[in-house]
């Protein structure tokens, strides 16, 4: 009950607005972070496609290949075959960019690496996939 010439609010009425701003953020946050988790996810299958490729070459003692395809897909191949030993696809609502002009990393029998990186995008959000020349792959 208020006092007449008291002003201010009741502790329900701040309890009730309390409430109501975590609702609407509960709803609101997770649409805000949903490219951001795309970009995360996508450059995780990069990750472990190149550290896939890189295990294979050391194990296979042959040099393996990832290269971008149109729509968003990258092929791995042995050096001297004509097809694609596996090929793995990124979300096509992102863009997806090597630093490389031939779009093309390289694992040799050594674990080494042709040094450069995958770049995938939202447009606002990024993250790169970055091989060293000794074939150590991060994400940044």
């Amino acid at each position: 009950m208020k006092l007449v010439g008291e002003d201010g609010f009741s502790l329900i009425e701040l309890i009730l607005v309390i409430t109501l701003i975590g609702i609407i953020l509960s709803i609101v946050m997770p649409v805000l972070d949903l490219n951001r988790y795309q970009v995360d996810k996508s450059a995780q299958l990069i990750y472990v496609t190149l550290q896939k490729a890189r295990y294979t070459a050391i194990s296979e003692k042959e040099d393996y290949f990832i290269h971008i395809f149109t729509g968003n897909r990258l092929g791995i191949k042995r050096k001297d075959s004509s097809s694609y030993r596996e090929i793995v696809e990124i979300d096509q609502n992102l863009i997806l960019g090597c630093t490389r002009s031939d779009q093309t990393m390289k694992f040799t029998p050594l674990g080494t690496a042709v040094s450069g990186s995958f770049i995938v995008s939202d447009g606002s959000y990024s993250k790169r996939v970055v091989v060293a020349g000794n074939g150590f792959i991060r994400i940044e």
